[in-house]
């Protein structure tokens, strides 16, 4: 029986540590988020520095301002998970959650890939509509 008592109490404390080490990961993501998604943005805006085809340059544009989406939804998550933490009972903004949490994932990995595709080309992309029959 003292032994059962003593894991009782081992895992408890254990649960306690864990969760307080989750809490201050969480707030210290807020101060990440501040360097992570701006950062994305300005790979976007190089990258559309970069493009000749206004396609493109649009496209990285709207890659760019949707960070601030993606921002917004990691902040959601992050009051999500310490509200979580502070009283374990999540209700129906489960599926939300999820959404929320895809969506950030989505955007943010976008906009790295795809301004880092066009980064890593060594020189400026040119008009493939351009035709150099008169130099």
């Amino acid at each position: 029986m003292q032994t059962m008592n003593y894991l009782r109490s081992w895992v408890l404390n254990f649960f306690i540590r864990v969760r307080t080490i989750l809490q201050y990961h969480l707030w210290f993501d807020f101060a990440f988020m501040a360097g992570v998604y701006p950062g994305i943005t300005s790979l976007c805006m190089m990258a559309r520095e970069k493009v000749i085809l206004p396609a493109f340059k649009r496209i990285l544009y709207i890659m760019a301002w949707l960070q601030l989406l993606a921002w917004g939804g990691d902040i959601i998550e992050n009051y999500y998970l310490l509200s979580w933490i502070q009283k374990p009972v999540m209700g129906n903004e489960f599926g939300l959650y999820h959404l929320i949490v895809a969506t950030k994932w989505i955007i943010a990995l976008g906009g790295v890939l795809l301004s880092t595709a066009f980064l890593l080309r060594r020189k400026k992309l040119e008009n493939p509509l351009k035709t150099h029959f008169f130099i």
